[in-house]
């Protein structure tokens, strides 16, 4: 996850009058571009949890335009092509639960 990739912080200005403003992480930034990213219509795009992937190859199999596997792993390809209205079941092709879009 996103969570586990990130970690330094962000200086966010005061926006009250007198407000010295307030640290924020970078996972309270990360939080809200994806709220963003729901909310405003952007893309997200798919995720692989390597800890929950066994390698079966069915994400590859079913959306070869996503996915590809190469040393046992499914790799995301054209990510820039995903658009979640179209392909909100993605997810669900993987046994293993390991594919999420974020």
């Amino acid at each position: 996850m996103i969570r586990a990739i990130t970690g330094s912080i962000l200086s966010v200005p005061g926006s009250a009058e007198g407000d010295e403003g307030r640290t924020m992480t970078k996972y309270d930034f990360m939080d809200a571009l994806l709220i963003g990213k729901m909310i405003g219509g952007c893309n997200l795009i798919p995720y692989i949890d390597y800890s929950l992937c066994e390698g079966c190859g069915a994400c590859a199999e079913i959306y070869p335009m996503f996915f590809m596997m190469k040393n046992d792993l499914p790799w995301l390809i054209n990510h820039e092509k995903f658009v979640y209205e179209e392909h909100k079941a993605i997810p669900n092709c993987c046994p293993f639960r390991a594919i999420k879009i974020e």
